[in-house]
């Protein structure tokens, strides 16, 4: 005998022959051995039916098969070892997958295809510098068998620089006094400060009231390009032109420049003092376009009121 097995009231034994020897409760036809089952080279008893398997990857099942526990698969080929249950069987292939048929718990979970075991991995890849980095995954098994594996991480800059203006945008500059670009900063993830690098276009002057368009361009040494654009309000010396008083007590004063242009008013009592003394009242609105109007609401309150309109 070369191999054994015991189902709930029968007996199976493998002779070196490849025949089958059975003994026991033959109600199913248990110890009725099929005449195809030769040539075995191992055998699994379940609780009333039986499995063969053959030298050639096949198997024979026998007994009871209420569920279809005999019905071998047309996919269990190649198979080198068998197990049988109550109302179920088991069959493992060649290539390590597992069939499963018969009564339920026939789903072969994915975890049973998981060794487990610890996988090395040579090769850096930095991700901040664009190039192929070479991976190799290798594993080894309880028997020193050692499995590889390959792969290539392509790190490629598809970002372009961040660029930043300086100051304000829109930018108010006065009439009449020499314009200096306050600029710009770019960086970039792989390239580093790129600053130097900007190009703008476009130009400002000075002395004619209105809005112009700066442009600001940068690229990385790989070509991302970052675009940003900066409008330049040239104003003139604002002057007040008109004050109405509302039924509040307040007043609301107004004066026009530059359309598109930004203000904001400070108020005193005092025209000596320092400017960090004075009381900011809040942006100006312009409505219509070049008509610039804020509400001081405390100016009845005071014998005397200054207005700074930056």
């Amino acid at each position: 005998m070369v191999a054994i097995a015991a189902g709930y009231q029968h007996c199976l034994a493998l002779k070196a022959t490849g025949t089958i020897v059975a003994w026991g409760n033959n109600s199913t036809s248990l110890t009725n051995i099929p005449a195809n089952a030769t040539n075995v080279v191992a055998v699994a008893a379940g609780y009333d039916h039986n499995l063969a398997l053959k030298a050639d990857g096949t198997v024979v099942g026998w007994g009871y098969n209420d569920y279809g526990q005999t019905n071998i698969p047309a996919s269990a080929t190649n198979v080198v070892a068998i197990a049988a249950g109550t109302g179920r069987s088991l069959a493992l292939m060649a290539d390590g997958t597992v069939v499963s048929w018969g009564y339920g718990q026939t789903n072969v979970p994915a975890s049973v295809y998981q060794l487990n075991l610890p996988i090395t991995v040579t090769g850096p890849v930095d991700v901040n510098n664009p190039g192929a980095y070479p991976l190799t995954y290798s594993v080894t098994n309880s028997i020193g068998a050692v499995a590889t594996a390959a792969r290539t991480v392509i790190v490629a800059d598809t970002l372009p620089p961040v660029l930043a203006l300086l100051d304000g945008n829109p930018l108010m500059h006065v009439i009449g006094t020499a314009f200096a670009d306050p600029g710009a900063t770019a960086t970039d993830i792989c390239s580093g400060d790129r600053t130097a690098n900007i190009i703008v276009s476009g130009t400002v002057n000075p002395n004619v009231a209105g809005s112009f368009s700066l442009v600001y361009s940068v690229s990385d040494t790989v070509g991302n390009v970052a675009v940003t654009d900066r409008t330049v309000v040239v104003v003139t010396q604002p002057a007040l032109t008109g004050s109405t008083a509302l039924g509040d007590g307040s007043f609301r004063f107004s004066f026009t420049n530059t359309p598109g242009a930004q203000f904001a008013v400070w108020s005193s009592t005092n025209a000596a003092l320092p400017f960090s003394a004075w009381t900011l009242l809040g942006p100006v609105v312009e409505s219509p376009a070049g008509v610039f109007q804020f509400t001081d609401l405390t100016a009845t309150n005071q014998p005397t009121r200054f207005y700074r309109v930056e």
